[in-house]
């Protein structure tokens, strides 16, 4: 008997990304799933390609998860390295140890792109040519955007063209003009600014005796050209022209490649903004405004857009399908998110764009920047102070301090900009912190003058009239300086459009049901298909029984819960754990909440993510994955008991403050879990906490906020006196940071009233310089190094003073010399008490 060889492996990447195995016999083939995320798809398809290496853990880490802590991209590599291995039953494609990854089928491997390659290398004439460009199935990897798809599918196109151009040159040296001029189209629908295959085609248009196509073609070559590089034709294109338009011989065909493809600047970055497989139906006026507003923000005159709608109406794939255009174009996309409690950090969409652009950009854009700015940028992502010289402050007014914040987060998008045009989506403002809020208008105002464009969406449910974000709305568009767009629900047509094979009855019922929201007519035809009453066939869909009429769910929510109920027992489990911690969640934390190995865990998130509920993060610093819509979390949240909520908000906390708990940004999270749970009193020193880093970045009005509900949860009782005391004394100090003096005052008063101390009484007055230097000098004495180990120095009296320091500046500023020069006293006298003079 003939010993048993291992199976071929098939490789298709152009056009599509499909594997296949096909038995020793060459009879037998099976399709092999590709792993669930594009960042796996993408890893398999490069050790594909590169068979024949080695590559080390870290290289792999830092290539695919760039920006990521290390520990954190190693173990996404490890998860994407699973997945792969998932998809092969029978032999394990992977040579892998604790430091080095490879590719290694036991069979042979046939990759299409190979095939494609060598196809070009060995042409030379007119019938090996035509079989490198039938070859070329398409664009490599089709979806997928990682920096390295980006290049290698650009040498390919490239490669493709050439070859598009060596087969034109072929068919013009035989006489057929026809056929060469069917190839130069070709070309041109992939790169319309080819020039060579403009000639190509003006020659075979005259050669065909159509000297008005010759004419029209020179036209489209000039429009293509200004529109697309800002240029005119060149010299021997235009020579050519008029040789042909005269009815002279043309020039002889240079057989010359084509232009090189311009390379794409970065990569497209946040998933939430991905290619979406749902189709865009009913926005087109939306979406041919947006365009309008990108091509006026590639001439430098840029601007800020909003697009408002209900949950579920679309916005987000509004958004995806203006940042897939944008993207295939080669600009620049940043896309981010805000979310509702989950990340509690001040600024924090900012914080996410500012990293993506490190990650991309690298530390030298930002270095570039002045001083200043860097240092102010510093406080959003720490690891910037390593580009700042020693002596590099910032200043300390806490309107100029958030001011500068905001400008130098402006100003750096103005420099990545001039670069390239920049387009910034930024989805559910509704729950964007006050202090990204208030960078709106200053992005507004400076947009119209560079080649930026940004895009903001916000649930109009969720956005009162008196609301931050709608003033600032009504003001920007007040002043001209945004527009908004409000985004419909879909027509009877436009769902007929998106469900092409369902008769007119069967519409108008889902019409009927979901009343035109998108979200909640995607989520009944998945139940449908789901329970069985509809099915997907090529083209579209079709009910089982032309005489059957299908029940449909009365809600988006019971159309998710109907999806839900297919999940196994485990996944529903799963994904319930997973709802509790966030809309996005990181899976060690997942993992822990829920009490599950990895390999348990993995299992069940294939699953999720193969039924499209949770989808992969991609971020350089964002969680490892996000549910695929906020109302898919919302409805499953409501569906755990409220006991076993409970629970696993008391264990999202203790895994968060485990894991993340000297990241900032994670406080306030950990102390929402902790309210969450009903543990309020441990959920104090993280919002404490919360509420001193707020201040640290000059965000005073989250600041107040965290210091606001700490202090809500102190019992009033003698036993939490100093505790109040010093939240209270916090709130008034953020007051007087904001200009708040009347509440300052009364917050500070209060704060000394906890610790049991009037207000000093005097009828008499000194010059404000004398008072100042007192005040000074007891500040100095009380919180200098020189008495910090003093064992008079008690916690109480050290509150103390702050409290007579902080008003003293404060009646300082307001001119009230008299209570100034008492509080500076009394500070300097408690002081003294103490033992230090």
């Amino acid at each position: 008997m003939r010993p048993l060889m291992p199976p071929r492996l098939h490789v298709t990447m152009l056009g599509r990304f499909s594997l296949w195995e096909e038995d020793d016999g060459g009879g037998k083939r099976r399709s092999i799933h590709l792993p669930a995320t594009a960042r796996s798809q993408s890893l398999l398809a490069y050790l594909l390609l590169h068979r024949e290496k080695t590559f080390g853990r870290e290289a792999l880490a830092e290539m695919f998860w760039p920006g990521r802590p290390p520990q954190r991209a190693r173990r996404s590599l490890s998860t994407a390295l699973w997945r792969i291995r998932r998809c092969f039953e029978a032999v394990d494609p992977l040579q892998c140890d604790h430091q080095s990854v490879r590719f290694d089928f036991p069979g042979e491997v046939v990759v299409d792109v190979a095939a494609f390659e060598e196809a070009v290398r060995e042409a030379d004439d007119a019938s090996t040519w035509q079989r490198a460009v039938a070859l070329y199935g398409g664009e490599l990897l089709p979806g997928l955007y990682d920096d390295w798809v980006v290049r290698d599918r650009d040498w390919l196109q490239a490669l493709y063209q050439d070859a598009l151009l060596q087969l034109m040159t072929a068919h013009e040296a035989r006489g057929e003009s026809q056929q060469a001029l069917e190839i130069a189209l070709l070309a041109l629908s992939l790169d319309e600014c080819n020039e060579a295959a403009h000639r190509a085609a003006m020659r075979a248009y005259a050669q065909l005796g159509q000297r008005a196509a010759v004419q029209a073609q020179y036209q489209r070559c000039q429009e293509a050209l200004a529109r697309e590089l800002g240029v005119s034709p060149s010299t021997e294109t235009a020579t050519q022209f008029r040789a042909l338009m005269a009815r002279k011989t043309p020039p002889p065909v240079a057989n010359a490649p084509p232009t090189p493809l311009p390379r794409a600047s970065r990569r497209w970055r946040a998933s939430r903004f991905g290619d979406d497989p749902s189709p865009l139906v009913g926005r087109d006026r939306e979406l041919d405004f947006l365009r309008e507003c990108w091509r006026r923000a590639q001439q430098g005159r840029g601007g800020l857009i909003f697009l408002r709608g209900e949950a579920g109406i679309g916005k987000t794939r509004l958004l995806a399908a203006l940042g897939q255009e944008v993207r295939r174009g080669r600009a620049q996309v940043i896309g981010v998110s805000c979310y509702e409690h989950e990340q509690g950090q001040p600024y924090g969409a900012l914080v996410d764009v500012l990293r993506d652009v490190i990650a991309d950009a690298g530390p030298e854009l930002i270095g570039g920047l002045p001083s200043w700015q860097v240092a102010n940028l510093a406080r959003l992502a720490p690891e910037l102070r390593a580009l700042l010289p020693p002596d590099a402050r910032s200043m300390t007014s806490v309107e100029l301090e958030q001011r500068q914040i905001l400008q130098a987060m402006t100003h750096l998008l103005t420099v990545l900009a001039r670069r390239s045009p920049l387009l910034l989506l930024m989805d559910d403002l509704q729950w964007a912190h006050e202090s990204t809020l208030a960078w709106l208008p200053m992005l507004a105002e400076t947009a119209p003058g560079h080649p930026l464009l940004g895009v903001g969406a916000f649930r109009t449910e969720d956005v009162a009239a008196g609301d931050r974000l709608s003033r600032i709305l009504l003001d920007l568009e007040r002043k001209k300086l945004a527009q908004s767009l409000t985004l419909s629900r879909l027509s009877p047509q436009d769902i007929a459009r998106w469900l092409p094979g369902l008769d007119e009855s069967t519409i108008a019922r889902i019409h009927r049901h979901t009343e035109g929201n998108p979200f909640f007519v995607l989520e009944t035809v998945r139940a449908m298909v789901q329970q069985g009453n509809l099915r997907e066939v090529a083209g579209g869909y079709r009910l089982e029984s032309r005489d059957f009429t299908p029940p449909l769910p009365d809600s988006v929510r019971q159309a998710i819960e109907i999806r839900l109920a297919g999940l196994t027992p485990q996944a529903r489990q799963g994904l319930a754990a997973a709802a509790v911690i966030g809309r996005a969640f990181d899976l060690d934390v997942w993992m822990q909440v829920w009490g599950r190995d990895e390999e348990g865990a993995l299992e069940v998130l294939e699953e999720l993510l193969r039924e499209r509920l949770v989808q992969e993060g991609e971020g350089a610093f964002t969680r490892d994955c996000i549910f695929e819509h906020h109302l898919v979390r919302e409805t499953v949240y409501q569906g755990v008991p409220k006991r076993r909520r409970q629970q696993w908000h008391l264990a999202a906390a203790a895994a968060l403050k485990t894991l993340r708990g000297d990241e900032p940004g994670v406080s306030a999270e950990i102390a929402f879990h902790y309210l969450r749970a009903d543990h309020p009193q441990q959920a104090r020193p993280w919002l404490l906490r919360a509420g001193d880093q707020a201040v640290s970045v000059a965000a005073t009005g989250e600041a107040l906020r965290f210091y606001q509900r700490a202090l809500a949860g102190y019992p009033q009782d003698e036993a939490h006196r100093f505790q109040r005391a010093v939240l209270t004394r916090k709130i008034g100090e953020t007051h007087f940071r904001r200009g708040e003096y009347d509440r300052a005052e009364a917050h500070l008063l209060q704060a000394l009233a906890f610790l049991e101390k009037p207000f000093p009484a005097a009828g008499f007055s000194l010059h404000r310089a004398v008072s100042k230097a007192m005040a000074h000098q007891a500040w100095h004495r009380v919180s200098g190094r020189g008495c910090a180990g003093r064992r008079g120095i008690t916690p109480a009296l050290r509150e103390e003073v702050t409290i007579y320091t902080v008003l003293g500046w404060m009646y300082s500023l307001q001119s009230r010399y008299e209570e100034y020069l008492l509080v500076s006293l009394r500070a300097l006298n408690r002081s003294e008490d103490a033992g230090y003079a």
